[in-house]
């Protein structure tokens, strides 16, 4: 389900979907990447009731530095 809306976003900011940001998404871990002058990070942070998560999905703008 992340994968799918995180995917759309990209999708609909980018003009397209790479493959490795699906795959990434799907693994369900943090990451940080760059690719077509885009960057791309997921962020997991738990919630502090220890009762569930949230992720926050980024796209970086072309020229701006992934952190």
């Amino acid at each position: 389900m992340i994968s799918k809306m995180c995917g759309n976003v990209v999708a609909g900011l980018v003009g397209h979907l790479d493959g490795k940001f699906s795959s990434e998404v799907l693994k369900g871990k943090p990451f940080s990447y760059a690719e077509d002058g885009y960057g791309y990070k997921l962020e997991k942070e738990n919630w502090p009731s220890g009762k569930g998560f949230e992720y926050r999905c980024h796209i970086i703008a072309q020229g701006s530095k992934v952190e």
